[in-house]
């Protein structure tokens, strides 16, 4: 009789750990979802931001437009830290690589002269990624505009 009521006592308490446990394990999902959602969101807004920066006349050599640009290099930078928290890390891992280079050539006052006269060419890369940072295509597209700055230095 003993050995019964021990073993529905172990039963009941392992039925409601099972329910606290599940309660939690969907409370983590749910903070988990919405974070990846958050981050997903963070990357395309400062990208759109930083391909705002790049758009029409906002970029020049001149000292009095220099907020746009160093703007955009804050929320490239930006995007580029949150990245890896996203669900475009998994479809378009090269990405990262590519706004971190975009990055480190900005911080670089030899190469902001070509980043200027590329800049409408960086506005269009930066605004498709801000709308699907999965598209592959502008990603590589960005990247060979990387590589044609490198080269003009």
């Amino acid at each position: 009789m003993i050995k019964r009521k021990i073993s529905i006592a172990i039963i009941i308490g392992l039925v409601i750990t099972l329910i606290i446990v599940s309660f939690k394990y969907k409370s983590l999902l749910e903070e988990y979802n919405w974070q990846l959602t958050n981050a997903d969101l963070g990357v395309k807004g400062n990208l759109s931001i930083a391909s705002a920066s790049f758009g029409g006349n906002s970029l020049s050599v001149e000292n009095s437009k220099s907020y746009n640009y160093n703007q955009a290099m804050s929320q490239i930078a930006s995007a580029t830290q949150l990245f890896q928290f996203t669900t475009y890390n998994k479809n378009n891992n090269g990405l990262l690589l590519t706004l971190d280079n975009l990055c480190n050539l900005m911080k670089q006052d030899e190469y902001k002269e070509a980043i200027v006269q590329k800049s409408e060419l960086i506005y269009d890369a930066l605004f498709k990624l801000s709308l699907n940072p999965e598209d592959k295509q502008a990603t590589e597209n960005l990247s060979k505009l990387i590589d044609e700055i490198r080269q003009k230095k």
